[in-house]
């Protein structure tokens, strides 16, 4: 895996309201004993000793075992690359740390990356994993993290430079047990060892070397060797070699479109992936009635499998297959259709925008419903663009919209610009209801009114417009007002539409928006006030509490949020298993709007970012809910 930045920091080439506050009333009472004890402690505590010795593993460090612990609990914040780019980093006050980073990992030692991973970094809202699994799992997570800055090239130099420079005393596997070794030598394969040096520690060292070996390699070459010795205590991921086995993958390619032409001759590609890495590919033709089969394929369950192929230029792919040892057979049967180009067949069955609010921006979520009224695949029309690939579902915006971002893929790739906002390349198949698309995007504002004009691209058979109250005032002439609608405990007013055709523009004036002063403005004016003052003050009492608090809050939270929870949006179990990754998602925005919440009230985050943030985190509540509630409408559709 390349690295993304150079160990200097250069680039290398490798928004729930606010909760409920009288809880706080009564524990400012206790404000002022609070901060007397908290000096008193200060004052008479005498200096913390050492830390003890770190904590090591039973068991060596395992990073494969450690990449599933980390996609589950760290890529959410640390993104799957260890880029700090998780899908909750938008939310966080303190950036993820970036594992990807070079630089960055070169000053940490695996006991200071240990302790903050079991433990926790609570003023930087990083939660302890102490009670959530063991020691172990951390060391095998830590692994996994080590391994993403890691270049394979680097390694196999810094080996080589390893046996060449260092083994003699050292020793070939690092016992420090080479021919020349002379006393009190580290055991460089020992975690105790060697778990509190950092990578920049050891380089320093060499670096003061008088060792005529170690004096003669560059810079580059003693990086090298330092990332080599750390593999004997952190191993990176190794790929595997694909070993044959018992397992087989067979299917039949079927044309769904009536008269459509024969699936014989077709290339069907069999990729392998060990865990996410594509180990190799194996190929097989359709036979004169469209079956293709894969044999001797390995059943371990850590090799997983996706069959592609190409049917009139249109992608195919099956699932992602997997064997266990019950189940040493697997069918990856394909459905392709003829293609078409009329974009008569492209229908949005239900449209739903949700409207929210920071102090300067009007915050977009849209959620659609595809359908294709035809018994072909819509593949859409060619884009002038060669590089863009073919506009599919289009999707016209607002002028002026800042921020935009889709739920399930990213702008330059599966979605592209358009000179009319975006489109989606992903060619559609026939159906009713056969796609979901969620996305989100920012209009700012300049003053307290806002006509908002939303151009429509296709036929909208349903749409609904929720707008938070906020004290804005909403109009519009192309839709139809109903009464408010609770959601998630806010109100939003509530208007809709039917039979919405292509190319109409929807009007919304928006007026008495919450718009805000000046940042230089409301700066000056909380300089002047005599409150100032007194408000640090209840803050930093407010923020000793925070810690204790948060926990009992959240439970809360949670309890509430199920209490509360409406009857139209509790999904029967009908609904399958995306109405439980559905339910799992709305608690965790639940989760992250209590915590935010939380933030905000313990003065840890300004009024515009908290604002902002829990604009975009409603706004995503509330498509979700909306899902849900689909979700529930086709499975009783399905029952009747």
């Amino acid at each position: 895996m390349n690295r993304n930045t150079g160990r200097d920091g250069t680039p290398s080439a490798a928004g729930r309201r606010l909760f409920d506050l009288r809880p706080w009333l009564a524990l400012l009472t206790t404000a002022g004993l609070l901060l007397a004890l908290a000096s008193w402690l200060l004052l008479s505590t005498p200096a913390a000793a050492a830390p003890p010795a770190q904590e090591t593993p039973p068991l060596p460090a395992d990073a494969r075992a450690g990449l599933p612990i980390y996609l589950e609990k760290c890529a959410p914040c640390h993104g799957e690359t260890g880029m700090g780019n998780g899908p909750q980093a938008a939310q966080l006050q303190f950036p993820p740390a970036q594992f990807a980073d070079t630089a960055a990992m070169w000053g940490r030692t695996p006991a200071d990356l240990f302790a903050v991973t079991k433990n926790g970094r609570i003023e930087r809202f990083m939660p302890p994993f102490a009670q959530s699994t063991s020691d172990q799992n951390l060391w095998n997570v830590l692994a996994y993290v080590w391994s993403l800055h890691l270049d394979p090239a680097e390694l196999q130099q810094g080996e080589a430079v390893y046996q060449a420079a260092c083994a003699g005393c050292h020793g070939a596997a690092g016992k420090g047990d080479g021919p020349d070794a002379g006393a009190d030598l580290l055991d460089l394969t020992s975690l105790d060892a060697t778990a509190n040096r950092s990578q920049r520690d050891w380089f320093d060292s060499l670096q003061s070397s008088a060792h005529s070996r170690v004096a003669d390699l560059s810079d580059a070459e003693r990086w090298a060797s330092l990332e080599f010795v750390r593999t004997w205590t952190l191993p990176p991921l190794q790929a595997r070699t694909f070993a044959p086995g018992n397992g087989a993958i067979s299917g039949v390619v079927t044309n769904d479109t009536p008269q459509g032409d024969v699936t014989a001759g077709l290339t069907v590609t069999l990729s392998v992936f060990d865990d996410f890495d594509l180990a190799t590919q194996i190929s097989s033709t359709t036979s004169v009635t469209g079956l293709y089969r894969f044999d001797s394929l390995n059943t371990d369950p850590g090799w997983l499998y996706v069959a592609n192929l190409s049917f009139k230029d249109v992608p195919y792919s099956t699932g992602v297959m997997t064997f266990t040892a019950e189940a040493p057979v697997q069918d990856g049967s394909v459905t392709v259709y003829e293609p078409t180009n009329d974009s008569s067949v492209l229908a949005v069955e239900r449209a739903h925008w949700f409207l929210e609010f920071d102090q300067s921006n009007l915050l977009m979520a849209e959620l659609y419903i595809w359908s294709n009224n035809s018994d072909r695949v819509y593949v859409g029309a060619v884009s002038e663009d060669d590089d863009a690939g073919r506009s599919v579902l289009p999707f016209a915006l607002p002028p002026d919209f800042q921020n935009l971002s889709f739920d399930d893929g990213d702008l330059g790739r599966r979605y592209q610009l358009t000179p009319d906002g975006a489109a989606d390349t992903l060619p559609l198949p026939p159906g009713q209801g056969v796609r979901q698309t969620l996305l989100r995007y920012a209009i700012p504002f300049t003053s307290l009114t806002l006509d908002l004009q939303h151009p429509v691209a296709v036929p909208l058979r349903s749409l609904n417009v929720l707008v938070a109250d906020v004290g804005a005032q909403v109009s519009s002439p192309d839709l139809q007002e109903g009464p408010a609608r609770q959601v998630e405990q806010a109100t939003y007013f509530n208007f809709t539409a039917a039979e919405v055709p292509a190319g109409k523009t929807i009007e919304l004036k928006l007026t008495n928006l919450p718009f805000n002063r000046s940042p230089e403005t409301a700066a000056a004016t909380q300089a002047n006030s005599p409150w100032l003052a007194v408000g640090v003050a209840v803050f930093a009492a407010l923020g000793l509490l925070g810690v204790l608090y948060y926990a009992v809050r959240q439970r809360q939270r949670i309890a509430e949020a199920e209490g509360d929870e409406d009857e139209d949006e509790k999904i029967p179990a009908a609904a399958g298993a995306d109405a439980v990754a559905l339910q799992r998602r709305r608690q965790g925005l639940i989760l992250a709007i209590a915590r935010l919440d939380d933030r905000h009230a313990s003065g840890n985050i300004p009024e515009t970012d908290y604002a902002a943030q829990r604009g975009r985190l409603k706004a995503d509540l509330l498509a979700v809910a909306q899902m849900l509630r689909d979700l529930e409408a086709a499975a009783q559709a399905g029952a009747a």
